[in-house]
């Protein structure tokens, strides 16, 4: 599902005090099935760019465009009527994991949490039982989980709960807002991960916002980068992203991955290029290191 950001326009407490002009004339385009990172410092408007997605919040000006549907305000009579079924239709389509996303689950049990959303998107209870049963194991969890209650569970398995409960509708679309934020750094590989692997397997389109670069060279292929409101780089070539990053341009940190590269070859172990995931340069220093030896 493709999404169109057009002249995109929105000010939070406009006319008052506190009036604060967040999006600024955004265009953007987000490509069906691409894995889109959205970048920037805090207060860049990251976040409320991706509320406008799946109609928490409508432009100003100009509109977004998710699919064939068009979110637009003020609408009135039979428009504004079209308007309200087409946000339902968009909400079935685009499953948003906000930042501490456990705080989502509210029901009794795992399975009540998973189902909760299908059913009253009119499935059947025995297909959003059969549904969830699937979803459990593509988390990477078993069956058992299903009848616990996820307050019970850690940080990474309520995260992982949570991930079900978006995914039950079988989005088009799926929106992450610093996913692996709060928890340790075994369940953020692990998170990050699994997303990887849903987008490869599901085929969805995906879009992260976060402040890790590393997730941003591993899993990303169209990177956009905000600052004071404004799409400041709209980029698929993580080459010149690097260059950006080094240069420490936007106040972005160049990653550890990033910087190890450069010291080792600062030390005279030259590499195939830059690498962008720590297997493909594991794998490179090894064939490196073994013709040395040679």
């Amino acid at each position: 599902m493709q999404i169109e950001f057009n002249k995109v326009n929105f000010t939070y407490n406009a006319k008052t005090p506190y009036e604060n002009k967040v999006l600024k004339n955004i265009n953007l385009k987000i490509k069906d099935n691409s894995f889109t990172a959205i970048v920037g410092k805090t207060g860049s408007g990251k976040s409320t760019l991706i509320e406008h997605i799946n109609g928490l919040v409508l432009a100003d000006s100009g509109f977004v465009k998710i699919g064939d549907l068009i979110l637009e305000k003020n609408k009135k009579g039979k428009a504004r009527k079209l308007l309200e079924n087409n946000l339902v239709d968009i909400r079935k389509n685009i499953a948003v994991l906000f930042q501490f996303s456990e705080q989502q689950l509210f029901e009794t049990s795992v399975l009540k949490d998973i189902i909760y959303g299908s059913i009253n998107y009119g499935l059947s209870e025995k297909e959003a039982i059969a549904k969830a049963k699937d979803l459990i194991k593509l988390v990477g969890l078993d069956e058992t989980y299903l009848e616990r209650s996820p307050f019970e569970l850690s940080g990474g398995e309520m995260r992982k709960v949570a991930l079900c409960g978006v995914l039950a509708l079988n989005p088009k679309v799926l929106v992450l807002d610093e996913p692996t934020i709060g928890l340790d750094f075994k369940s953020k590989s692990e998170f990050m991960e699994l997303i990887a692997d849903i987008y490869k397997k599901e085929k969805i389109t995906i879009i992260l916002v976060t402040h890790n670069m590393e997730y941003v060279l591993e899993y990303a292929n169209h990177i956009v980068i905000m600052e004071s409101g404004k799409i400041v780089e709209d980029i698929d070539d993580k080459e010149y992203f690097i260059k950006i990053i080094e240069n420490n341009k936007y106040s972005l940190q160049a990653p550890e991955m990033i910087k190890f590269q450069k010291k080792i070859m600062d030390r005279g172990l030259k590499l195939s290029k830059i690498h962008y995931n720590y297997e493909d340069l594991i794998q490179d220093l090894y064939s490196r290191v073994g013709s040395y030896n040679e």
